[in-house]
């Protein structure tokens, strides 16, 4: 299945990276491509992750990947990655 990410993702993608950052560089680029490379995962077994909670849509999911959310929506043959989210923040801000 083809993985695409949204604009939002990509700036979450970059987010977590500047966070990180500011400690290490180089753990910032593990996380990242890790993260990069779970959302690859996750497309090959879409369906693998759980209904998203706050949406009606069956084919919102969201699936975990160390202290990250990853929240998709299912299409014919892509998964489209919405956010990825660390799991301290607060969903509704």
């Amino acid at each position: 299945m083809i993985v695409e990410l949204s604009a939002e993702a990509e700036a979450d993608i970059k987010e977590i990276y500047e966070f990180i950052g500011l400690d290490s560089t180089t753990f910032a680029t593990i996380v990242t491509d890790e993260l990069l490379s779970a959302c690859e995962r996750i497309g090959q077994f879409p369906y693998s992750g759980i209904k998203s909670p706050n949406q009606d849509n069956p084919n919102v999911r969201e699936a975990y990947y160390r202290q990250y959310r990853i929240a998709y929506l299912i299409r014919d043959n892509s998964m489209f990655v919405l956010a990825i989210e660390h799991t301290a923040r607060d969903r509704d801000n």
